[in-house]
């Protein structure tokens, strides 16, 4: 029932992947003269497999669940649209940055895991081969004349709002982003997606749902066709 009514915006996925085929379909690579063909290659791949996940939970009776998924396709969006403004610095300091927190993570694992008598597997190994790839992003960034801890605080993570304000799309973090985000960051948003009043009684429904199915995969797919479309713009 839901696909069936979905079916014209379903028909349309198939464009978007060939949309997205076109953008990865070229080498790339961090190390190269344009490492923004490599992380919008990835950051493309990303919002393509979120945007199946967020269709099915829409599909499937769960279009309230797909915003959790369809709300970081908007964020990507936003990062690529940034990215193309000044593509080089933007990419090394976005892969600067993920390394980083990488091996924080990694670090505060190991020291738990040792403190605690804890087999510590791979990690030391794993902490050494990040590390590496960070000191390659450093020295790449460094090679063209930009300096790592610049860029990676200011690409590694968006000011959403700013960014969005400095392309003159405010509007759309006060509305678009809000409603993607309602149900993450404790926002304090009480939906009644999953409640019925009948007869005086009110149901409270655990299983699929059947509005919204239209509404979310639209939103969905909206959101996919702008990351392709800045994706695109940056390759």
């Amino acid at each position: 029932k839901h696909e069936a009514a979905s079916g014209v915006l379903l028909s349309l996925f198939t464009d978007y992947r060939q949309l997205t085929e076109r953008v990865i379909s070229r080498p790339s690579s961090y190390a190269s003269e344009r490492p923004q063909d490599y992380v919008a290659s990835l950051l493309a791949v990303r919002c393509f497999r979120l945007a199946v996940g967020a269709i099915l939970l829409s599909q499937s009776g769960y279009p309230d669940l797909a915003l959790d998924t369809t709300r970081p396709i908007w964020e990507i969006a936003i990062r690529l649209c940034d990215l193309g403004r000044d593509p080089v610095p933007a990419a090394l300091g976005y892969l600067l940055r993920g390394a980083s927190e990488e091996v924080i993570s990694m670090e505060a694992e190991l020291r738990y895991r040792s403190e605690n008598g804890l087999d510590v597997g791979n990690l030391p190994r794993n902490i050494d081969a990040c590390r590496a790839y960070h000191s390659s992003l450093d020295l790449r960034a460094r090679s063209f004349g930009h300096d790592p801890r610049i860029i990676s605080d200011r690409y590694g993570r968006l000011n959403v709002r700013q960014v969005c304000k400095d392309l003159g799309v405010e509007k759309s973090y006060l509305v678009d982003y809000k409603f993607f985000s309602t149900h993450a960051h404790g926002l304090p948003a009480a939906t009644d997606d999953a409640v019925k009043e009948r007869g005086g009684r009110r149901e409270f429904i655990f299983g699929p749902i059947a509005d919204g199915a239209f509404e979310s995969t639209f939103d969905t797919l909206r959101n996919l066709g702008v990351a392709m479309c800045f994706a695109a713009q940056v390759v």
